[in-house]
């Protein structure tokens, strides 16, 4: 099933469709002009070479499998005067508080760094929780992808099962200046990408990084 389109952010709704369905899209979160002044920063980001292969796992079981996971990122200091945390990073702190105010989550801290899928790039199924650290609670991704069109692909899936055990599907296309926030302990993936795909992608946690 491909998610409805919504439309601004309204934090009630936002609170309800976590409740009831595990995720929430928020369209126009980033205006286009928004976008585009974060896309130039991005762009002059991967002209230097800024951008690593992601992997997979932490720590010690930290890998990179290119057939899993094709994308690239940068981690982002909030510190860092980019256009990302001048434009981006105080809508997504209002997020957060909005999360604790109506969900009682308990969030004190989002980490969160710029993707890039290549051209035939993936991510294969999984959840962004680790095997012994359950620290990300909500996942977010806001997608930086103008004039996206179907034929584009990079959609996010997420399933779930419903009250009988059927497992769901969800479809959420990567259209510019959207927001998609989901629990992290749900299995997602990113399908293949036939055109460059951009976003900011982070976490919400409910414990601080101590390194």
């Amino acid at each position: 099933m491909v998610a409805a389109e919504t439309n601004e952010y309204a934090p009630e709704r936002v609170a309800l469709d976590l409740r009831q369905q595990g995720f929430s899209i928020i369209d126009h979160f980033l205006s286009l002009d928004e976008v585009t002044e974060i896309l130039n920063q991005i762009e002059e980001r991967l002209d230097n070479g800024e951008f690593k292969k992601a992997g997979i796992g932490k720590a010690d079981d930290y890998q990179i499998q290119h057939s899993v996971r094709g994308d690239l990122i940068r981690w982002i200091d909030e510190a860092e005067p980019i256009p990302t945390n001048s434009i981006f990073l105080p809508r997504i702190k209002a997020v957060t508080q909005d999360l604790n105010k109506y969900c009682f989550l308990g969030l004190v801290e989002f980490e969160y760094h710029h993707t890039y899928y290549p051209v035939g790039s993936k991510y294969a199924r999984h959840t962004d929780t680790f095997l012994h650290d359950s620290s990300r609670v909500i996942s977010a991704v806001c997608y930086l992808n103008i004039n996206w069109s179907p034929a584009d692909g990079g959609e996010l899936v997420i399933y779930d099962t419903d009250q009988e055990g059927v497992e769901q599907t969800i479809t959420v296309e990567p259209r510019c200046g959207r927001l998609v926030i989901f629990e992290s302990r749900l299995w997602h993936e990113v399908l293949e990408c036939n055109a460059e795909r951009r976003s900011i992608t982070g976490w919400f946690r409910n414990e601080r990084k101590l390194f």
